[in-house]
């Protein structure tokens, strides 16, 4: 019953809007070629502490001096070595709102159309890095020699809702329709987010999808202070001295991950806007979601399991339109989280969204202006293929990505997937506010309008710009 309301208002809209809008814009072609899907992937992360200790005896015949009660302690900069394992990784599970999706494009698409649909179900693949660090006397964060990496398969169902709200979105103008409505999701190549990326903790979901976990690396190796406090204690009685020597030291994890096509769903999830009052659409900030995850650690032989949430950033917004419109199915008063566990309520306070601030990003490479506003680059003037191919006026971009023709021309590997800057999965404008410290937004960026990568919040970074051309002509 619930996927017949659902779809019922899908063709509501579909049949009394749509069709204008094909007129516009062109309706998917059924040429049989394929809409190759580049997908723009969100992050999930995850911090915790783990602290170690070990306690160790060691006996002497009793010294003609006594030294009972005898106290020392001991700091140091030590390396540390062991394994982390992610062992269990949870997804908020979209599953039902997948179902509902099928169900409902089945039954809108007509039937000269229906023919061609084809939506890649091959599940994705992801790559996590588990950087363990320690700290040095200052208190400063030391760097991993050797960080533990696990590889993530994601459901099919995640694949297919991908496929899926992409031709939503083109059906009811949210974004470019597809070419064709035979859907294939690329593969992205494996990488990992860095350490410095900042991870904000989520809203536990009630429903989770377990996801398959393959260790590509365990052992890891980091420098860590350490404290050792030795304790001498005279035994009389056996004419023995003890020595109890206690050694503990303090790491943080923080596991960066990719969640492959995590942005590409809250953009194309757009489309459920226009089922909505305004009242009830959610505001376009960051809302993390949490799932549950289980880690197994071994530092000198001993064993510390540990249990913590991942957390998947801007996930929450999809949840949030998702949840409100399949509300706007139902009489007022009823529980949706016994139709889908995924929703909380059909109130919209009930869905936090938070801002993702700029001020969270890196800003180690600004260059300050004499109004306080930051340009990023480094002087002078050396090319190179993983950064700035092209130094202009002696300065250079390490994070910043250009025209497909300005690496070619240098020799240069395209470091983005798509043709060209110009994709919109690539590079994207966006429109800052005034910074009262100088410049605009968080980052204190020199103009208002600025082009920036659109994986710019996985790398960290304020520098992850791209040069202007590539926004020139975006809306």
């Amino acid at each position: 019953m619930r996927r017949l309301l659902f779809t019922l208002l899908f063709i509501f809209y579909f049949f009394f809007f749509s069709f204008p809008v094909f007129g516009q814009t062109s309706p998917p072609s059924q040429d049989n070629q394929s809409e190759i899907l580049y997908l723009e992937n969100g992050l999930f992360c995850s911090d915790f502490n783990i602290k170690y200790s070990q306690t160790s005896e060691k006996q002497t015949p009793l010294t003609p001096i006594p030294t009972g009660g005898v106290q020392g302690i001991n700091r140091s900069l030590e390396e540390v070595t062991g394994s982390l394992k992610l062992e269990e990784e949870n997804l908020p599970d979209f599953s039902q709102a997948n179902k509902n999706f099928t169900y409902a494009l089945e039954r809108i698409l007509p039937t000269d159309l229906k023919k061609d649909l084809s939506i890649d179900q091959t599940p994705l693949k992801a790559k996590a890095s588990h950087y363990v660090i320690g700290k040095d006397s200052d208190g400063r964060e030391t760097i991993a020699e050797k960080v533990p990496e696990t590889e993530t398969t994601l459901p099919p169902w995640w694949t297919s809702i991908l496929g899926e709200s992409k031709i939503f979105c083109g059906l009811f103008n949210s974004c470019p329709p597809p070419k064709s409505l035979t859907i294939k999701i690329e593969q992205p190549v494996l990488t990992s987010p860095s350490q410095n990326t900042t991870c904000l903790p989520g809203n536990q979901t009630k429903t989770n999808s377990v996801l398959r976990l393959n260790a590509l690396q365990e052992e890891f190796k980091t420098k860590s202070l350490w404290e050792k406090i030795t304790e001498i204690i005279d035994d009389f009685t056996n004419r023995i001295q003890r020595i109890k020597t206690k050694e503990e030291t303090e790491l943080k994890n923080k596991s960066r991950g990719v969640l492959v096509g995590g942005e590409t769903l809250n953009q194309q999830s757009s489309f459920l806007n226009n089922f909505l009052p305004a009242e009830l659409i959610p505001p376009d900030k960051n809302a993390p979601l949490s799932g549950e995850a289980s880690y197994k650690i071994t530092i000198g032989g001993k064993e510390i399991p540990k249990g913590d949430n991942l957390n998947y950033q801007n996930l929450g917004k999809s949840r949030a339109r998702y949840c409100l419109y399949f509300c706007s199915l139902y009489p007022t008063g009823t529980n949706i989280s016994k139709i889908d566990p995924l929703c909380h309520s059909c109130n919209l306070n009930d869905y936090p969204l938070e801002v993702f601030e700029d001020s969270l990003l890196d800003k180690s490479l600004c260059q300050k202006n004499p109004d306080g506003s930051c340009d990023y680059y480094q002087p002078g003037d050396y090319p190179r293929c993983d950064g700035d191919p092209i130094c202009e006026s002696g300065k250079c971009y390490p994070l910043m990505w250009r025209q497909a023709k300005d690496y070619i021309n240098q020799g240069c590997p395209l470091p983005y997937l798509s043709t060209d800057c110009s994709d919109p999965s690539v590079c994207r404008k966006m429109t800052f506010s005034k910074n009262p410290a100088g410049g605009y937004g968080g980052c204190q960026y020199s103009n208002p309008n600025v082009c920036v990568r659109a994986d710019r919040n996985i790398v960290g970074s304020c520098a992850a710009l791209c040069n202007w051309v590539c926004c020139a002509y975006q809306k």
